[in-house]
């Protein structure tokens, strides 16, 4: 039986959320949508599954199996203000954290719904080793990223230093295998690829010793599957190794 495609809307209580959940349900063959939020819906409909208490990994997988639906796509319209949010810390709360943290549970479900080539290692200490890189590179290198696309000129000058010396500073972990902390490619390089890729155009620019991190990036921009995720703008952000 084919499976029942489903869409993952993050923030669906907001109110752009609210305007893309209208129109997902206005269709009559639309998906089914699972919106995990943390207060009530407004509206009730057949194939709207809302999931109370927020992202929880395992409530969104028993969902998708126990209607035998198929994640097809994720909408995260996930946002706020400081002014609404009422402190800047609240505010990375919602705009950072959650947003990153959503990504990973999706990045997660894939990985267990197509195992094959799997995109994280089957020992459970591998997996956790390369769990905590991803946290870290969350907390520590994102932040930094954002400085410098969003941030005022001393901000981004700041994120612009900072990144750097923590790249340098992860030379080993890049030195230690083929890809990150692994000798297959996994999620952890999901997540850094893309940092890694648009290097040249944040104006972080490496010394001769980081080449291993030039190195490591070129292995995994050179994957044909790497490309086809671009957007016209991404490609736009650094030459294409050959």
């Amino acid at each position: 039986m084919t499976p029942r495609p489903a869409v993952l809307l993050a923030g669906a209580t907001g109110l752009v959320g609210g305007l893309a959940l209208k129109r997902w349900l206005a269709k009559a063959d639309g998906p089914l949508l699972l919106a995990p939020v943390r207060r009530p819906l407004a509206l009730t409909h057949p194939r709207l599954l809302a999931l109370p208490g927020g992202w929880d990994e395992t409530a969104i997988r028993t969902a998708l199996e126990s209607h035998g639906a198929q994640l097809q796509a994720y909408a995260c319209c996930l946002g706020t203000t400081i002014r609404q949010a009422g402190s800047r810390e609240a505010f990375l709360e919602v705009d950072r954290d959650l947003v990153l943290y959503a990504a990973s549970v999706v990045s997660e479900y894939l990985d267990e719904r197509y195992p094959h080539p799997p995109l994280m290692p089957v020992d459970p200490l591998s997996r956790a080793r390369l769990r905590l890189a991803m946290l870290r590179l969350e907390h520590d290198w994102v932040p930094h990223v954002q400085a410098v696309q969003h941030g005022t000129k001393a901000q981004a000058d700041a994120g612009r230093k900072r990144l750097k010396e923590l790249l340098i500073a992860s030379l080993p972990l890049f030195k230690a295998s083929k890809f990150f902390l692994n000798p297959e490619m996994s999620l952890a390089d999901c997540a850094i690829a893309p940092i890694v890729w648009r290097l040249p155009s944040l104006g972080v620019q490496l010394p001769k010793e980081a080449k291993v991190i030039e190195d490591y990036g070129n292995r995994i921009f050179r994957n044909p599957a790497y490309l086809r995720s671009l957007t016209p703008e991404e490609r736009a952000l650094r030459d294409i190794p050959q």
